[in-house]
């Protein structure tokens, strides 16, 4: 799946692009989740295409001028597709923008479940083996997830296998919150 995944991405972010985010949401699974937390200071998670649209477009209408462009995009696995976006403008306060930062997408039954952005293309990719590896080995609960019976973890694996299922909860489109 992962040429179609790749394919899927690449045209939801040129409609995206053009300003178009209707058409980058046909494309989307109902609940996706849109999270910008990583990559923005005032970034957020949002939930469900209707407020992901939303939100776009409140992202839009703060920019005088802008464009968003990927320059780089291949797949992770066969789910998670990464890219490296830029984008560039000037905000209605008048501060110019140009950042560039790694995304994540993604995507499960040909429909986009997540868009996630990260400081780094670096992070994103980090990202997708996260979500790769947890769906591999896919416990029972979340209690076996964070800490199997009889093994002792180090707080920081204990961290990881966290941020792990939270990340794997995420890209199913915030199943079970």
């Amino acid at each position: 799946m992962s040429a179609a995944a790749l394919e899927l991405v690449r045209i939801a972010t040129q409609a995206y692009a053009a300003g178009d985010p209707e058409i980058s949401l046909q494309l989307a699974d109902p609940n996706i989740g849109w999270d910008e937390r990583a990559s923005r200071h005032d970034g957020e998670i949002v939930v469900g295409q209707r407020d992901v649209l939303l939100a776009m477009h409140r992202y839009f209408d703060g920019f005088e001028e802008y464009s968003f462009k990927v320059e780089k995009l291949a797949s992770a696995s066969d789910s998670a597709v990464v890219g490296v976006c830029s984008e560039q403008g000037t905000t209605v306060d008048g501060l110019p923008v140009d950042r560039r930062y790694g995304a994540l997408w993604t995507v499960r039954d040909g429909k986009i479940v997540s868009w996630t952005t990260f400081l780094s293309p670096r992070e994103a990719l980090r990202a997708a083996r996260e979500v790769e590896d947890y769906g591999r080995a896919q416990p029972e609960t979340q209690a076996e997830a964070a800490e199997p019976a009889g093994e002792v973890f180090t707080p920081e694996q204990r961290r990881a296998s966290k941020r792990r299922a939270r990340l794997k909860r995420f890209a199913r489109g915030n199943e079970g919150s």
